[in-house]
């Protein structure tokens, strides 16, 4: 998928999004693999939000969006998956706070994953980077933290929207 195009096919997820071919083939890539891994019992994506069985020997519930982002895909901007991982059979009930672990995965100039393990309290950042021949993770900052202020780093094409003061910039 790295070297794709997108195209916006004609359907729309169930949220009302305009599906594009790149959204369901990560959907289904992402699927295979948690079916694969054994652990996941059930998974829901943005694509298919309803509960997906994938292993009754699985302990995991993971909810993911394949690519968010995939609108501005073309437009050679960052794009990215999300994931949220509960240790249950049934999210009924539960919440954010009942998480145990998340990630974020990052394509842009560089491919990266943060990822969040209610384990150890900390959120790493890994970059695949190629060596020699083979493509490894590395981890690239072993403790990613917000500080209390902080200054805008990127603007997505809809986030101008959230907040009118940025639209002075583009007078």
């Amino acid at each position: 998928m790295r070297y794709h195009s997108v195209h916006i096919i004609n359907s729309k997820n169930k949220f009302g999004k305009q599906q594009s071919d790149i959204d369901l083939k990560a959907d289904e890539i992402i699927f295979k693999h948690l079916k694969e891994s054994g652990v996941v019992f059930a998974a829901a994506s943005e694509e298919k939000p309803e509960m997906n069985h994938l292993s009754e020997d699985g302990s995991y519930f993971v909810t993911f969006d394949p690519i968010d982002g995939s609108s501005v895909i073309d437009c050679n901007f960052s794009v990215g998956s999300i994931f949220g991982i509960w240790k249950t059979k049934d999210l009924e009930g539960k919440t954010g706070r009942d998480l145990v672990g998340a990630a974020l995965a990052i394509y842009g100039t560089r491919t990266t994953i943060n990822i969040f393990n209610a384990q150890n309290d900390l959120v790493e950042e890994l970059t695949l980077m190629k060596i020699g021949k083979k493509e490894k993770w590395i981890v690239t900052n072993p403790k990613i933290t917000l500080a209390s202020q902080a200054k805008l780093f990127s603007i997505s094409s809809k986030g101008i929207y959230d907040n009118p003061a940025l639209w002075k910039i583009y007078e």
